[in-house]
């Protein structure tokens, strides 16, 4: 059946069995956020332009003014990716958003790593991501607005010594430090929600390949359920 014929005929259900406020893609870029967020849109849920949610909000979130942030929520359903698939800030989501889902997308953290290189040699058009400085960063990974990956990149590099964060760019696309931050970050993410099943669900798109348990997770009925669909991938 057409993805459009779908929700024509289940989104007035979906909507009348909505019981929390807002859904929020908390998993890494890579890890099947893209798909979920078709999935969720197929359902009926409104999702914004994704170019669009970084641009108004990314940077702000990151130097810590959350009203862009609140604002833009306010107007839709549904987020993924930037600024809330990195760092803490889906905490920032709770705490802002009381009564709302959020979704961890996992998958094999060799397979991410390996996704995450690939995209970037295509996105920035890049042969060696070996020989990629702290220069070329600033010159060539500026795809929505100056500083638009450093700010992100940074996460994977930094440590802190004499109460300073030092960034040592010799890390960059280190899969050992980057594999870390992924595992931490994710172990994180669950250990927060801990005993909160009804705001909480994990999922891993290579595993769960129907719908059923996201379903559950949102009051749909699973007579519902479809086969996720596979978008963005890398190759």
């Amino acid at each position: 059946m057409d993805p459009q014929e779908i929700t024509r005929k289940i989104k007035p259900i979906v909507r009348s069995n909505k019981n929390f406020s807002k859904i929020f893609c908390i998993g890494s870029n890579k890890t099947g956020t893209t798909s979920l967020a078709a999935t969720l849109e197929i359902y009926g849920y409104s999702t914004p332009n994704q170019i669009s949610q970084e641009i108004e909000i990314s940077k702000q979130t990151y130097l810590g003014n959350y009203l862009p942030l609140k604002e833009f929520v306010n107007k839709y359903d549904m987020f993924q990716d930037l600024p809330f698939s990195i760092d803490h800030y889906y905490i920032v989501a709770d705490t802002l958003f009381p009564n709302s889902k959020f979704i961890l997308t996992e998958r094999d953290p060799e397979e991410w790593f390996n996704s995450m290189q690939i995209y970037d040699k295509k996105k920035y058009n890049i042969n060696d991501l070996d020989k990629i400085k702290e220069e070329d960063i600033n010159d060539k990974f500026n795809y929505l607005f100056e500083g638009y990956r450093k700010s992100t990149m940074q996460k994977y590099i930094s440590r802190v010594e004499n109460n300073k964060v030092i960034y040592d760019w010799n890390l960059l696309y280190n899969k050992e430090r980057y594999i870390k931050y992924y595992n931490e970050r994710n172990n994180q993410i669950i250990k927060y929600f801990n005993n909160r099943k009804n705001d909480f669900l994990i999922l891993n798109l290579k595993k769960d390949k129907d719908t059923k348990k996201l379903c559950e997770f949102l009051n749909i009925p699973t007579k519902f359920k479809f086969d996720f669909p596979h978008l963005n991938k890398s190759s």
